[in-house]
């Protein structure tokens, strides 16, 4: 018999009752496939346990949380070659939102059953894998600010109330930014390191980017001012960043950030150290079940039909500013 481990985030935006387990349970089971469970209690507790499942040659690995928690299970299968598969439970779900898995939680796990698995690059900053994004400097402070609390009441509408006040406080350092083998160095107080489209609340800082490309996006922005941060906000939720003289866009395998004053560097929303960070796109790294071509959800959930609202463009009817 296959054996599945299933590693839940208790804490996570969505709880996972009993009889959830029960039901994930029954439907791999009716596929021969027996579940064992697991709850973090604290910080990398996943990444430990994805290790030790690894090492006793489990057949595949369901995270069950948000992308924090993904994140984490993802650094313990890196390179492993056994499947990962996600159960959406946090408050952005970021990479359920790149590959249309369903956040209704009976919908999700018919993939475990009638998935496909496919092999995805990571993106490797500070000896920390990565699957959606690494930010500099004010995003990463803002990650570093949100009060938990916060974020458990009001979900992903708490970064942008952290965000107010950030903006005002923070102080940007221009950044040195090297590409691959450039002999120049680009510049820039902004810099968003992308391996998928998406950034969150619906934002595609990196449009362009692919997961399966062996490269990784990057977007600079050249600006410090408030009125400019506003600027590049509006413009990135129109997708039209890259039609600004001072935002660059590049695609690379390997990059290299230095800056002047120590800034924060966030992975997939979680605080992984201060510049200076080297960044670089590890191909293939992990294999992942994403919904097959045919895939359809057998129902209708609210907060998957909400998602996928915000993700088509989520100002886009509101302003149609261009300077």
């Amino acid at each position: 018999m296959k054996r599945a481990h299933l590693i839940i985030n208790p804490t996570s935006g969505t709880w996972m009752r009993r009889v959830d387990i029960d039901m994930i349970r029954g439907k791999l089971a009716r596929r021969g496939i027996s579940l064992t469970v697991f709850e973090t209690r604290g910080p990398e507790d996943a990444t430990a346990e994805a290790r030790r499942v690894v090492a006793e040659e489990t057949d595949l690995v369901i995270a069950a949380g948000g992308d924090g928690t993904i994140n984490e299970v993802v650094n313990g299968l890196a390179g492993s070659g056994v499947p990962l598969a996600i159960l959406p439970q946090g408050t952005e779900n970021v990479l359920a939102q790149e590959f249309s898995i369903p956040l209704d939680l009976s919908d999700a796990a018919d993939l475990l059953v009638r998935g496909q698995v496919v092999s995805i690059d990571l993106g490797l900053a500070h000896d920390r894998h990565f699957l959606l994004t690494v930010g500099i400097g004010l995003d990463a402070q803002i990650v570093s600010e949100v009060d938990p609390l916060l974020k458990k009441i009001f979900g992903s509408a708490a970064y942008p109330l952290t965000a107010i006040q950030t903006v005002v406080t923070f102080e940007p350092s221009e950044m040195e930014i090297r590409i691959d083998d450039e002999d120049r160095p680009r510049s820039g107080y902004f810099v968003i390191v992308g391996n998928s489209r998406n950034y969150a609340a619906g934002f595609k800082v990196t449009p362009l980017a692919k997961l399966d490309d062996g490269k990784l996006d990057v977007c600079i922005f050249k600006k410090r001012g408030i009125a400019d941060l506003l600027r590049y906000v509006v413009a990135t939720a129109q997708l039209k960043q890259a039609d600004l003289e001072d935002v660059e866009s590049v695609q690379a395998e390997r990059i290299q950030i230095r800056s002047s004053g120590k800034l924060p560097v966030h992975a997939d929303c979680e605080i992984i150290g201060t510049t200076p960070v080297n960044i670089r796109c590890v191909p293939g790294a992990l294999k992942l079940v994403v919904p097959p071509p045919n895939f359809k959800r057998p129902g209708f959930d609210l907060r998957t039909e909400i998602h996928e609202l915000i993700q088509k463009n989520p100002l886009s009817n509101l302003w149609d500013w261009s300077w």
